[in-house]
Protein backbone atom coordinates (compact mmCIF):
# COMPACT_ATOMS: atom_id res chain seq x y z
CA UNK A 1 0.00 0.00 0.00
CA UNK A 2 1.28 3.67 -0.90
CA UNK A 3 2.91 5.08 2.01
CA UNK A 4 0.81 8.68 2.91
CA UNK A 5 3.04 10.08 5.67
CA UNK A 6 3.59 13.32 6.08
CA UNK A 7 5.69 15.03 3.32
CA UNK A 8 8.16 17.62 4.55
CA UNK A 9 9.97 20.26 2.16
CA UNK A 10 13.46 22.10 2.50
CA UNK A 11 16.33 23.22 0.75
CA UNK A 12 18.88 20.97 -0.65
CA UNK A 13 21.75 19.68 1.52
CA UNK A 14 24.84 17.54 0.57
CA UNK A 15 23.89 14.73 2.68
CA UNK A 16 20.92 14.50 0.03
CA UNK A 17 23.05 13.78 -2.63
CA UNK A 18 22.78 9.64 -2.50
CA UNK A 19 19.37 9.57 -2.61
CA UNK A 20 18.92 12.36 -5.41
CA UNK A 21 21.51 10.11 -7.44
CA UNK A 22 19.33 7.49 -6.99
CA UNK A 23 16.82 9.23 -8.00
CA UNK A 24 18.53 10.71 -11.01
CA UNK A 25 19.43 6.87 -11.93
CA UNK A 26 15.69 5.10 -11.51
CA UNK A 27 14.21 8.23 -13.52
CA UNK A 28 16.72 8.83 -16.57
CA UNK A 29 18.02 5.31 -16.63
CA UNK A 30 21.63 5.98 -16.57
CA UNK A 31 22.31 2.86 -15.70
CA UNK A 32 21.43 1.55 -19.37
CA UNK A 33 23.93 3.45 -20.51
CA UNK A 34 26.92 3.13 -17.97
CA UNK A 35 28.03 1.01 -15.71
CA UNK A 36 30.36 0.84 -12.26
CA UNK A 37 32.77 2.39 -11.64
CA UNK A 38 31.73 5.09 -14.74
CA UNK A 39 27.83 5.20 -12.86
CA UNK A 40 28.20 6.80 -9.64
CA UNK A 41 30.99 9.04 -10.83
CA UNK A 42 28.61 10.35 -14.03
CA UNK A 43 25.20 10.47 -11.42
CA UNK A 44 27.60 12.60 -9.19
CA UNK A 45 29.19 15.03 -12.02
CA UNK A 46 25.14 14.97 -13.42
CA UNK A 47 24.02 16.02 -9.84
CA UNK A 48 27.38 19.02 -9.26
CA UNK A 49 26.34 20.37 -12.29
CA UNK A 50 22.63 20.86 -11.90
CA UNK A 51 23.53 22.43 -8.37
CA UNK A 52 26.53 24.81 -10.08
CA UNK A 53 24.19 26.91 -11.93
CA UNK A 54 21.44 26.49 -9.27
CA UNK A 55 19.97 29.47 -7.10
CA UNK A 56 16.82 27.28 -6.07
CA UNK A 57 16.19 23.85 -4.44
CA UNK A 58 13.49 22.13 -2.46
CA UNK A 59 13.71 18.55 -1.68
CA UNK A 60 10.42 16.83 -0.49
CA UNK A 61 11.22 13.84 2.26
CA UNK A 62 8.51 11.44 4.00
CA UNK A 63 10.36 9.68 7.48
CA UNK A 64 13.47 11.49 6.40
CA UNK A 65 14.15 10.04 3.05
CA UNK A 66 14.47 12.09 -0.26
CA UNK A 67 11.37 11.43 -2.19
CA UNK A 68 11.75 14.32 -4.54
CA UNK A 69 13.66 17.46 -5.61
CA UNK A 70 13.40 20.66 -7.73
CA UNK A 71 16.43 22.57 -8.81
CA UNK A 72 16.03 26.05 -10.20
CA UNK A 73 18.02 28.97 -11.91
CA UNK A 74 16.17 32.34 -11.75
CA UNK A 75 17.77 35.20 -13.34
CA UNK A 76 19.21 37.98 -11.16
CA UNK A 77 18.94 35.78 -8.20
CA UNK A 78 22.49 34.61 -6.30
CA UNK A 79 23.94 31.12 -6.89
CA UNK A 80 23.79 28.62 -4.29
CA UNK A 81 27.42 28.78 -2.46
CA UNK A 82 30.22 26.51 -2.77
CA UNK A 83 30.69 26.83 -6.84
CA UNK A 84 34.46 26.68 -6.67
CA UNK A 85 34.30 23.33 -4.69
CA UNK A 86 31.25 21.81 -7.02
CA UNK A 87 33.50 23.19 -9.94
CA UNK A 88 36.35 21.35 -8.41
CA UNK A 89 33.80 18.06 -7.72
CA UNK A 90 33.04 17.78 -11.42
CA UNK A 91 36.56 17.57 -12.75
CA UNK A 92 36.87 15.01 -10.09
CA UNK A 93 34.38 12.63 -11.26
CA UNK A 94 35.07 13.15 -15.12
CA UNK A 95 38.59 11.78 -13.66
CA UNK A 96 37.04 9.24 -12.37
CA UNK A 97 34.82 7.91 -14.97
CA UNK A 98 36.92 8.73 -18.31
CA UNK A 99 39.42 5.76 -17.61
CA UNK A 100 36.23 3.28 -18.05
CA UNK A 101 34.22 5.07 -20.70
CA UNK A 102 35.98 3.92 -23.98
CA UNK A 103 34.67 0.51 -23.07
CA UNK A 104 31.26 2.23 -22.71
CA UNK A 105 31.56 4.01 -25.55
CA UNK A 106 28.36 2.92 -27.20
CA UNK A 107 26.87 4.35 -23.77
CA UNK A 108 29.28 8.06 -24.51
CA UNK A 109 27.83 7.82 -27.81
CA UNK A 110 24.11 7.65 -26.79
CA UNK A 111 24.56 10.74 -24.56
CA UNK A 112 26.49 12.45 -27.31
CA UNK A 113 23.02 12.03 -29.77
CA UNK A 114 20.80 13.11 -26.83
CA UNK A 115 22.78 15.90 -26.18
CA UNK A 116 23.15 17.29 -30.10
CA UNK A 117 19.09 16.86 -29.94
CA UNK A 118 18.23 18.65 -26.82
CA UNK A 119 20.56 21.70 -28.75
CA UNK A 120 18.71 21.56 -31.60
CA UNK A 121 15.46 21.78 -29.44
CA UNK A 122 16.58 24.75 -27.93
CA UNK A 123 17.78 26.57 -31.49
CA UNK A 124 14.04 25.84 -32.55
CA UNK A 125 12.82 27.68 -29.26
CA UNK A 126 15.23 30.68 -29.76
CA UNK A 127 13.83 30.74 -33.16
CA UNK A 128 10.49 31.59 -32.03
CA UNK A 129 11.86 34.23 -29.28
CA UNK A 130 11.25 32.21 -26.42
CA UNK A 131 13.13 33.64 -23.76
CA UNK A 132 15.63 30.62 -22.28
CA UNK A 133 16.70 32.39 -18.67
CA UNK A 134 14.47 30.96 -15.93
CA UNK A 135 15.39 27.61 -15.79
CA UNK A 136 13.97 24.11 -13.95
CA UNK A 137 17.02 22.27 -13.91
CA UNK A 138 16.46 19.11 -12.32
CA UNK A 139 12.69 17.40 -11.18
CA UNK A 140 12.22 14.26 -10.32
CA UNK A 141 9.46 13.01 -8.04
CA UNK A 142 9.59 9.05 -6.90
CA UNK A 143 7.47 7.02 -8.38
CA UNK A 144 6.15 5.66 -4.64
CA UNK A 145 4.68 9.71 -3.61
CA UNK A 146 3.18 9.95 -7.38
CA UNK A 147 -0.36 11.10 -6.83
CA UNK A 148 -0.19 12.32 -3.92
CA UNK A 149 0.80 16.11 -4.88
CA UNK A 150 4.44 15.83 -4.34
CA UNK A 151 5.72 17.37 -7.67
CA UNK A 152 2.87 19.90 -7.45
CA UNK A 153 4.05 21.18 -4.96
CA UNK A 154 7.74 21.32 -5.88
CA UNK A 155 6.92 23.04 -8.86
CA UNK A 156 4.71 25.70 -7.57
CA UNK A 157 7.29 26.31 -5.15
CA UNK A 158 9.58 27.29 -7.97
CA UNK A 159 6.79 29.56 -9.25
CA UNK A 160 6.23 30.93 -6.03
CA UNK A 161 10.45 32.19 -6.07
CA UNK A 162 9.85 33.23 -9.36
CA UNK A 163 7.24 35.40 -8.06
CA UNK A 164 8.90 36.89 -5.89
CA UNK A 165 11.44 38.47 -8.08
CA UNK A 166 8.42 39.50 -10.18
CA UNK A 167 9.90 37.42 -12.81
CA UNK A 168 7.10 35.03 -14.79
CA UNK A 169 8.75 33.05 -18.22
CA UNK A 170 10.49 29.80 -17.73
CA UNK A 171 11.66 26.59 -19.35
CA UNK A 172 12.89 23.41 -19.12
CA UNK A 173 14.27 20.43 -20.97
CA UNK A 174 12.77 16.88 -21.18
CA UNK A 175 11.90 14.01 -23.41
CA UNK A 176 9.44 11.82 -24.73
CA UNK A 177 9.82 8.89 -21.96
CA UNK A 178 9.51 11.33 -19.35
CA UNK A 179 5.65 12.75 -17.84
CA UNK A 180 5.57 15.75 -19.87
CA UNK A 181 2.22 15.42 -19.28
CA UNK A 182 2.50 17.04 -16.35
CA UNK A 183 3.90 20.10 -17.79
CA UNK A 184 1.06 20.52 -20.39
CA UNK A 185 -1.58 20.35 -17.81
CA UNK A 186 -0.20 23.65 -16.32
CA UNK A 187 -0.14 25.78 -19.35
CA UNK A 188 2.96 25.25 -20.33
CA UNK A 189 3.92 25.32 -23.95
CA UNK A 190 6.21 22.80 -26.09
CA UNK A 191 8.39 25.14 -27.77
CA UNK A 192 10.91 23.21 -29.21
CA UNK A 193 11.34 19.64 -30.48
CA UNK A 194 13.79 17.12 -32.26
CA UNK A 195 14.50 13.78 -31.79
CA UNK A 196 17.53 11.32 -31.80
CA UNK A 197 17.44 7.02 -32.44
CA UNK A 198 18.78 5.77 -29.23
CA UNK A 199 21.66 3.17 -29.64
CA UNK A 200 21.48 1.67 -26.04
CA UNK A 201 18.69 -1.12 -26.79
CA UNK A 202 18.63 -4.21 -28.29
CA UNK A 203 17.04 -2.15 -31.27
CA UNK A 204 17.32 1.82 -31.61
CA UNK A 205 14.14 3.58 -30.99
CA UNK A 206 13.53 7.18 -31.75
CA UNK A 207 13.13 9.55 -28.73
CA UNK A 208 11.74 13.02 -28.72
CA UNK A 209 13.45 15.93 -27.26
CA UNK A 210 11.61 18.72 -25.68
CA UNK A 211 11.62 22.55 -24.72
CA UNK A 212 8.88 23.56 -22.86
CA UNK A 213 8.29 27.23 -21.86
CA UNK A 214 5.79 28.79 -19.36
CA UNK A 215 4.62 31.76 -17.72
CA UNK A 216 3.21 32.84 -14.01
Amino acid sequence: MPDHSAITYRPYSPADAPAIRTLINDAFGVRRRFQEPALTALLSMDLEQSLYDATFTRVATRNNEVVGIIIGKIQGEEKLDARLKRAGAIATNIAQALPYLFAQRTGVRDWFREQRSYARAAKMSRNRNTQLNNEIILFIVDSSTRGQGVGKRLFNDYLAELRRHKLSDFFLYTDSECTWQFYEARGMRRVGVSSYASLIDDSPREIESYVYAGSV
